[in-house]
C-alpha cells in the first residue's frame, strides 16, 4: 500500500471481488478506487469498486490532470535536486513554502486546452548525453554524497510528466531514494488542494461513463484558478463552487450537442 507523501503516478489495480461496476454496470471482477488517492489524501473511505478496464481510464483521467498541474512546476523540481546536491537535502517546510511561492508566480493563462500528440519513450544513451553529463558517469561519484557505488539516472525534471531526457542526475541509490521522498512530498503539497477536481472527475465517469482530455484540461485550469486566489486569499470555497458549477454547465451543453447531431444524422 503507497505511503502518503510517496507520490505513485501509476499502478496497477488489483482484483478483488466479483460484481456490477459502478461505472459501466457490467458484472466482472472488481477492483478498489479510492477517489481521492491516499498519496495524497492519506488513508480514507471515499472507495468505489469498479471493472479493470474502467479503472485504467479514470486512472488515466487523473494521470492527465495531474500531469497538467505539476506541468506548471517544473522549476520546483530543479530546485529539490540543487538543493540536495547543494545541502545534502531538504526540509519539508521548505518544500511548502515553495509550493507556496510558485503559487503566486504561475500564470494561469499558460495553460493549453488542446490535445497533446503521443509521446514515446526514448531510451537513454551514452552518446544523447552533454559533456556535463557524460563527465558525472564516467567519474562514477554521486553528486551529493561523493559516494562511488550504485550510481543510479535520475530525471530532474520527472519523465511522468515533462519526458524530458535532457536534465539529467547520477545520484546512488540511498541519494536517488531521499529525493524521489521529496519530490513526493512537493508532489503531495501541490495536489492536496486539488480535492474537488478527484471528485468530478469521480462524479464525470459515474454519470457518463467517460471524460474527454479536453474537458480534463479545463478542470485542470479551472481549478488552478480557484486554488490560486484561495491560497492567496482572494478566493473561498463557494468561488470553488461556482467555478464546477460552470463546467457542469458546459458539459452538459456539449452533451446536448451531441445528441441533436446524433438525431439529425438518424
Amino acid at each position: 500500500m503507497p505511503k502518503k507523501g510517496k507520490f505513485v503516478s501509476y499502478y496497477k489495480p488489483k482484483l478483488s471481488k466479483y460484481g456490477r461496476c459502478e461505472i459501466c454496470n457490467r458484472e466482472a471482477l472488481l477492483s478498489e478506487h479510492h477517489i481521492f488517492k491516499r498519496v495524497i489524501f492519506g488513508e480514507n473511505e471515499k472507495v468505489v469498486h469498479i471493472c479493470a478496464d474502467c479503472h485504467t481510464k479514470i486512472d488515466a483521467t487523473v494521470l492527465l490532470f495531474e500531469t497538467e498541474i505539476l506541468n506548471k512546476f517544473s522549476s520546483c523540481n530543479s530546485m529539490i535536486w540543487k538543493m540536495h546536491c547543494e545541502n545534502g537535502g531538504i526540509s519539508e517546510s521548505a518544500i511548502s513554502k515553495m509550493v507556496k511561492e510558485r503559487f503566486k508566480k504561475i500564470n494561469c493563462k499558460s495553460f493549453r486546452i488542446k490535445a497533446s500528440p503521443e509521446i514515446k519513450g526514448q531510451k537513454i544513451r551514452k552518446e544523447n548525453l552533454s559533456q556535463k553529463q557524460r563527465a558525472f558517469l564516467m567519474a562514477k561519484v554521486c553528486p551529493i554524497c561523493g559516494k562511488k557505488r550504485n550510481l543510479t539516472i535520475h530525471h530532474i525534471r520527472k519523465w511522468v510528466i515533462f519526458h524530458d531526457n535532457r536534465e539529467l542526475g547520477f545520484p546512488c541509490r540511498k541519494c536517488h531514494n531521499r529525493i524521489e521522498d521529496s519530490i513526493g512530498f512537493f508532489e503531495s503539497e501541490v495536489l492536496k488542494h486539488f480535492g474537488a477536481s478527484y471528485r468530478y472527475i469521480w462524479s464525470t465517469y459515474r454519470h457518463e461513463g467517460y471524460m474527454t482530455d479536453i474537458a480534463t484540461r479545463r478542470l485542470a485550469k479551472s481549478q488552478f484558478m480557484a486554488v490560486k486566489n484561495k491560497l492567496l486569499g482572494n478566493g473561498t470555497k463557494h468561488q470553488e463552487r461556482i467555478i464546477l458549477k460552470g463546467v457542469t454547465q458546459q458539459r452538459s451543453a456539449i452533451n446536448c450537442m451531441v445528441v441533436k447531431e446524433r438525431k439529425t444524422l438518424v
